[in-house]
């Protein structure tokens, strides 16, 4: 799918428009933090250098995110993003 259907998808709402930009651009995890016990889902986009984690904790959902990255920076934005989650509380 080239860019311009994946932007399509988000101006007509469709549910799969994060999942074809997570495909083309990124990879999805899952993690369970050691420290905290929240179970946290995430999409990191190495390729722009950004990331975005969602969690629920008590009932409330939560969004972390980070950016702005370039590649040589030569950070993992997965371990990034897995230690920004084991020191929420």
């Amino acid at each position: 799918m080239d860019d311009q259907q994946i932007v399509d998808l988000y101006w007509a709402r469709a549910e799969n428009a994060i999942s074809e930009t997570v495909h083309k651009y990124g990879r999805y995890s899952e993690y369970v933090s050691a420290v905290s016990g929240i179970d946290a889902k995430f999409a990191v986009y190495e390729t722009v250098g950004y990331a975005s984690a969602y969690f629920i904790d008590n009932g409330m959902l939560y969004s972390v995110s980070v950016g702005g990255f370039a590649e040589e920076d030569n950070i993992d934005l997965a371990e990034y993003l897995k230690g920004l989650i084991d020191t929420f509380e």
